[in-house]
């Protein structure tokens, strides 16, 4: 599968999860609260720009079997752990969001200009 779509149905799937956690907790509420918000928004930010400064350091490890697989489940396994604290599972969904924001963004400039 093209990494590519693979990155983007791990996110898609662990961001279901998440919200599935947060409607089950009755929480999904978290999600209005600005500091969920710029917490999840800014280690998105903070990861995709880790990505671009090292991409050769990075991207090697990430394109390692089953590492981005690893990524998206540890995600998942660390929104149940923290569970009592929704505030960081609505942190998570919202830097999940963000992801898709970028690939978006990213997508449609790769289209418009013909590069990445």
């Amino acid at each position: 599968m093209d990494p590519r779509r693979r990155d983007d149905w791990l996110a898609a799937g662990a961001l279901a999860a998440l919200l599935a956690l947060l409607a089950r907790d009755g929480a999904l509420d978290e999600l209005r609260r600005p500091s969920a918000t710029a917490l999840g928004v800014g280690a998105a930010a903070l990861v995709e720009w880790l990505f671009l400064r090292y991409p050769d350091r990075l991207l090697t490890l990430w394109d390692r079997p089953g590492v981005a697989s690893a990524g998206g489940l540890g995600l998942v396994g660390a929104a149940l752990a923290a569970r009592r604290y929704a505030g960081l599972v609505a942190a998570g969904a919202w830097g999940l969001v963000t992801y898709g924001g970028f690939r978006v963004w990213f997508a449609r400039r790769r289209d418009d200009t013909g590069t990445t």
